[in-house]
């Protein structure tokens, strides 16, 4: 019960989140640091910013988290969650804090696809050990066809 609860407010407040990723294609919630974070959303290391991908059209997914902060303002780890449509932590990224960081989220020929796992998706930036999220974006994997935007 107390997961589906949390699940319910995280998912709630991606949607708050959701009207400014489509508006800017990432956004920057800049709660712990006093510099600009983002994070972007891509089908590939140079495909465009999206918040809505195709199941089937997408091989892997690249997450770029760009940051204006000099390191020496934020010492310690980084680390960037993704989380699945069930609220589970699908991959962890972790990283010297303060500097730019790019994951790949495999897509094509991995559980995702094979189990069809799609709906909104979110991923978290925190600093280890300093609170909340500094940032965060939510994206969606769709199991139909996405129209061109």
């Amino acid at each position: 019960m107390v997961h589906s609860v949390v699940g319910a407010m995280r998912l709630a407040a991606a949607a708050v989140c959701m009207t400014a990723c489509q508006q800017r294609g990432a956004v920057s919630l800049d709660r712990a640091a006093p510099a600009a974070v983002a994070i972007r959303v891509s089908d590939g290391p140079d495909g465009a910013a999206s918040t809505r991908f195709a199941l089937h059209d997408v091989n892997d997914l690249v997450i770029d988290v760009s940051q204006a902060m000099p390191t020496a303002d934020v010492p310690g780890t980084q680390i960037l969650e993704i989380y699945s449509p069930d609220g589970a932590v699908y991959r962890e990224e972790r990283g010297p804090a303060g500097r730019p960081m790019r994951c790949t989220l495999p897509v094509a020929g991995t559980s995702i696809s094979r189990h069809g796992i799609t709906g909104r998706w979110w991923a978290e930036l925190r600093i280890e050990g300093k609170g909340p999220p500094i940032a965060e974006v939510e994206f969606e994997i769709a199991a139909d066809p996405v129209a061109a935007e």
